[in-house]
């Protein structure tokens, strides 16, 4: 009941949203999970690029679709990314899965400004750039800022909202007006 209740709290804030619950029926191996199957599929409505969210925010997106099941990447894994936006200070970047990161459940933000106003403790949520991601979705939490070495740009690294070590239960977008 406690899920159900957030999923309805999801739906009232976002009224425009069309949503298909999907459950974990096998996931990849590891301490976190970068990709998995959902029990959904294009009987359901589901389609590739589909966004994958739970209450918390967003999980990834769909990458293969059958008659009753999904594949999903999640946002730490290196192919994918989201287009950000740090509500505090107004600056944008991208979100995107790092090879050295990922072992942490930890992605990066990159792009960024060369003046961007980006701190620890920063609040990330999805810009609505790009074909995937509705704007507003939390994406997570900023945990550390740097330089990268070899571009000498504005990096910082992204906390997930969503904890990838014990998913069970997401929602997956079937539809929303942009």
């Amino acid at each position: 009941n406690e899920r159900l209740r957030a999923y309805l709290g999801m739906k009232n804030q976002y009224p425009s949203f069309q949503m298909e619950e999907g459950m974990v029926i096998s996931h990849s191996a590891g301490n976190y999970m970068t990709s998995f199957t959902l029990n959904r599929g294009t009987l359901h409505g589901v389609g590739v690029n589909m966004p994958v969210v739970t209450e918390k925010g967003i999980v990834g997106y769909v990458t293969d679709v059958g008659l009753n099941w999904c594949m999903v990447s999640t946002i730490i894994e290196t192919a994918s990314s989201v287009g950000a936006y740090i509500p505090r200070s107004g600056a944008t970047g991208i979100v995107s899965g790092d090879a050295s990161l990922r072992r942490d459940g930890v992605c990066k933000i990159t792009y960024l400004e060369a003046d961007a106003d980006i701190q620890v403790g920063d609040k990330v949520v999805s810009s609505g750039n790009g074909s995937v991601y509705p704007a507003e979705l939390e994406i997570g939490e900023v945990i550390d800022v740097g330089v990268d070495e070899y571009s000498r740009t504005i990096v910082a690294t992204v906390r997930p909202s969503v904890d990838f070590t014990d998913l069970q239960y997401m929602m997956i977008i079937t539809g929303y007006e942009k």
